[in-house]
């Protein structure tokens, strides 16, 4: 045990730092190596404490920053608020300053936890309604902590502004423009969540207007569930997408009223954009986007965007130069996708497709549209002629002479078919193979163990399965199977899905 410690110990600083960011979300252990040494201490609470206040019905103990409060402050929490700030905890670090997002809604709502555990830690009894925005005690704190925040941190890498309707206004534009206050000066990725209110707020409108000036240097915009923008906070929106000169990254997820003009802001972004994403997007109006200015565009995700033509068809003219495609949809005319596969020829790496069979027949295989695929996931739709169907996949993605890793959704029972076929196909390069299927049989999975054991040498094999969908009988088969096979790497895992992987490489 001894030689373990000094073996650890003996790691360079840099490598002990990456181990604890792997952990990120493992707390208990985090909390576990707090308490080794000192060093440890001082480098795993940096990481426990960068999120400390998400939006969550989570509870942090805020008395360790109330003691940081100007004594003004403490003085009025004690004779105005009831809370008896000497018997808080005393901060061992000054926490506010490892903070890297910030969630302005999620400050007032550990604000609101705390203090209802504080009056119930007083009176065990205490049954008063805590009015979460109505409250003078809430808002003196929360205002309080955010100007710690803002004054001492300097790592504040994401700001996210929610706007539920369960909140009201934010605190007034003046503590984010203050001088004094540099905290969210150097954020490289904003997020704007949750809007379902029709109300416009002030203080909301004022820090969105000159959130262009104030952080130059956003990277990311993630827009999420503006189910309806205000035109005031959209034109506003617009203004910041304008006025970012390092944007790489835009995403846009559950958008539906006054969304056009933000996409279309895009245009300013023709050098420096990397990532686009439209997930469940639909348009009530007519607009016509331009994508041609994204030259240097990498990664394209798009999912359910209704009607899908007007953003599928000015990207299919767009001459695009894709590493990443994700086509989460069943498109119309399969031509308009075939458009970008065909730009991306000789850059596209990694593809998510959705595929209905007969929309492919007779096109081209993948290997002639872009050959230098190492990663292709692709979820199936098979109703009828199931054979003949699967001939025609097969035939798609055959002589993939780079790919490495490919993923299949199969929506149709019949998993044998597939298999009698998939050993005709050329995939020299495949390391990693994941079959996901909505039912199964013994048969077929030996018939599927049996393949991929000795006919293509893979190292490992995984069976993901539903016991809640098996029987007794069922189970015990098929843990006689895995006693049977494990001794040649197979394992089985209880999982939401039917799932067979076969791994080339364990590290893969």
């Amino acid at each position: 045990m001894i030689e373990e410690r000094t073996e650890l110990s003996s790691l360079p600083t840099e490598s002990l730092c990456e181990i604890f960011h792997y952990l990120e979300e493992d707390f208990r252990t985090l909390y576990s190596c707090l308490q080794v040494n000192r060093f440890w201490c001082k480098q795993i609470v940096t990481i426990l404490w960068q999120n400390p206040m998400p939006n969550t019905y989570s509870s942090i103990n805020l008395g360790v920053f109330i003691n940081s409060f100007e004594e003004e402050i403490r003085l009025e929490l004690e004779q105005n608020h009831g809370i008896n700030v000497n018997e808080l905890p005393k901060p061992l670090f000054n926490y506010e300053k490892y903070l890297k997002i910030l969630n302005l809604r999620g400050v007032r709502h550990a604000v609101f936890y705390w203090l209802k555990n504080y009056r119930l830690s007083k009176n065990p009894f205490f049954d008063e309604c805590i009015n979460f925005n109505q409250n003078p005690t809430i808002d003196i704190i929360e205002k309080s902590l955010v100007k710690l925040i803002l004054k001492n941190s300097y790592r504040i890498d994401h700001l996210i502004l929610d706007l539920s309707r369960r909140y009201g206004d934010i605190l007034e534009v003046e503590i984010f423009t203050n001088e004094e206050y540099s905290g969210i000066r150097n954020i490289t990725k904003f997020s704007f969540v949750n809007n379902t209110s029709e109300i416009c707020y002030n203080n909301i409108k004022n820090l969105l207007q000159v959130l262009p000036t104030l952080c130059t240097k956003i990277e990311i915009f993630k827009f999420y569930n503006l189910i309806y923008l205000h035109d005031e906070y959209e034109t506003r929106l617009v203004n910041n997408i304008k006025n970012q000169n390092q944007l790489t990254s835009f995403d846009l997820s559950k958008g539906y009223i006054n969304i056009s003009r933000m996409i279309m802001a895009l245009k300013y972004q023709a050098t420096s954009l990397k990532r686009l994403t439209f997930n469940k997007i639909s348009f009530i109006d007519f607009s016509y986007f331009s994508f041609d200015h994204l030259i240097n565009l990498e990664y394209l995700e798009i999912e359910g965007t209704y009607p899908i033509e007007f953003i599928l068809f000015p990207l299919s003219k767009a001459n695009l130069k894709l590493k990443s495609f994700m086509a989460k949809f069943i498109e119309i005319d399969y031509n308009l996708k075939e458009s970008i596969l065909k730009s991306s020829k000789n850059t596209l790496e990694e593809l998510y497709l959705e595929i209905y069979i007969p929309r492919i027949n007779g096109k081209s295989p993948l290997c002639n549209i872009c050959p230098n695929l190492s990663h292709l996931t692709i979820s199936l739709c098979i109703f009828d002629k199931i054979h003949d169907h699967i001939i025609i996949f097969l035939n798609y993605i055959n002589n993939l002479k780079n790919l490495s890793h490919l993923l299949i959704e199969f929506s149709c029972t019949s998993n044998n078919e597939i298999l009698d076929k998939f050993n005709e196909v050329n995939l020299p390069c495949l390391k990693y193979f994941s079959f996901k299927f909505n039912d199964y049989s013994f048969i077929s999975l030996k018939r599927w163990v049996k393949y991929f054991f000795y006919n293509i040498y893979f190292n490992k094999i995984i069976f993901y399965f539903k016991d809640c969908y098996l029987n007794i009988e069922q189970m015990n088969l098929l843990n006689n199977f895995y006693i049977k096979n494990k001794k040649n790497n197979f394992s089985l895992v209880c999982s939401d899905n039917f799932k067979f992987v076969a791994i080339k490489n364990p590290e893969f």
